[in-house]
């Protein structure tokens, strides 16, 4: 008995069948992420879905022989169980913050379903995982064909900062700002050289950049209008 619970050797066939249907899953959903530069490209998605679907694989092997060994508490689905705990933060790490932008979002959601799809072809759901990979392409694909075909107004987060000489221009710039249809926050006012930075953060929808530093520019002692940075909260 002592051999039996120091030596476990599952069907080798297959782990190994499963074990490539999820790197095939990994690689597919992974060529997709890279082409569009994302931050977790086709090694991160094919390490995740072989690393879920061992885990997935050894959750249900130890709990079918800890049953032949006479323990009745076995849980198959403790160890998968902390792999969607665990892949979170790895999710978390695709995520960037820049100024109060937050890019990373879709490829962090990637990161999710591709443990699943591991987690399934470990659990012996080929069918399922090959459908749910073709599904997870077809979502990313089309939202990106329909955005691009119907010209979808988008919802951004925009860095904006003034240079100006007097600080007494910062209620004319937020006039401007406050006519248009955007959610101004986040302001500040910064000393630097002799010149005042004016900073702030925008919620709009649409592109109005060139829009609002036309009318920035035209509002006396302003000297430069700088967009540090924008993001779109539909396309990450």
């Amino acid at each position: 008995m002592s051999n039996q619970i120091f030596f476990i050797e599952p069907n080798l066939s297959i782990v190994l069948v499963r074990c490539l249907v999820a790197i095939l899953c990994g690689i597919i959903i992974g060529i997709e992420r890279a082409y569009r530069a994302k931050p977790a490209g086709v090694r991160t998605h094919v390490l995740i879905s072989l690393g879920s679907c061992l885990f997935m694989c050894v959750s249900l092997f130890v709990a079918e022989e800890a049953k032949k060994l006479g323990y009745t508490t076995t849980d198959p689905g403790r160890i998968a169980a902390q792999v969607v705990t665990g892949i979170g933060f790895l999710g978390a790490g695709t995520i960037i913050r820049n100024r109060g932008l937050v890019k990373g979002m879709t490829s962090a959601a990637t990161i999710w379903c591709m443990s699943a799809i591991g987690l399934a072809t470990g659990a012996g759901m080929l069918l399922s995982s090959i459908s749910a990979t073709i599904g997870i392409i077809l979502i990313l694909k089309l939202f990106d064909f329909l955005g691009k075909k119907i010209r979808i107004k988008r919802y951004q987060l925009m860095a904006l900062e003034v240079i100006l000489k007097k600080e007494d221009r910062v209620s004319e710039i937020r006039k401007v700002l406050r006519k248009k249809s955007l959610t101004l926050y986040k302001e500040r006012i910064n000393h630097f050289l002799g010149e005042v930075h004016y900073l702030a953060n925008l919620y709009l929808i649409g592109n109005m950049g060139d829009e609002i530093e036309e009318d920035l520019m035209k509002i006396k002692s302003v000297k430069d209008v700088n967009i540090l940075s924008t993001g779109d909260l539909l396309e990450e």
